[in-house]
């Protein structure tokens, strides 16, 4: 685990299509990172798909390690997906479609092949529950 602290930013990137995308940056200047977005450098495969239209907000997150950063990224991503959908933002680990499924009950992303064996362990239990049961 890496333990060195920087300053990070979160923002929020409104794009084409009523889409957005959480992103992270460590630079003193956040702003230098959005714009490298709206010019198409160094951008997400999902802010190339969906071009960026405003910058709906920047929050300054403080000190902290990657890991920590990470995490809050993730948790920024999880509430836009409740509150737009989770078709319409990308951000932090669930970044790309198509390579994290959501599964409901335990109300996480998982990698594809994960939820896969999740999804069927959790059938097996529900199995073996309504048998006892019953």
């Amino acid at each position: 685990m890496n333990t060195k602290t920087k300053h990070y930013w979160l923002y929020v990137l409104q794009l084409e299509g009523g889409k957005y995308y959480i992103g992270l940056s460590s630079r003193s200047d956040a702003k230098a990172r959005i714009l490298e977005h709206f010019h198409g450098f160094y951008t997400a495969q999902w802010v190339r798909k969906h071009a960026p239209i405003d910058v709906y907000d920047i929050i300054h997150i403080g000190e902290m390690t990657f890991d920590e950063a990470q995490i809050m990224e993730n948790r920024l991503t999880k509430q836009y997906m409740q509150k737009y959908g989770r078709n319409n933002v990308r951000g932090g680990v669930l970044n790309y479609s198509g390579k994290y499924v959501y599964i409901p009950i335990l109300g996480y992303f998982y990698r594809g092949q994960d939820a896969v064996i999740i999804a069927t362990l959790l059938l097996q239990l529900f199995v073996i529950a309504y048998l006892v049961i019953n």
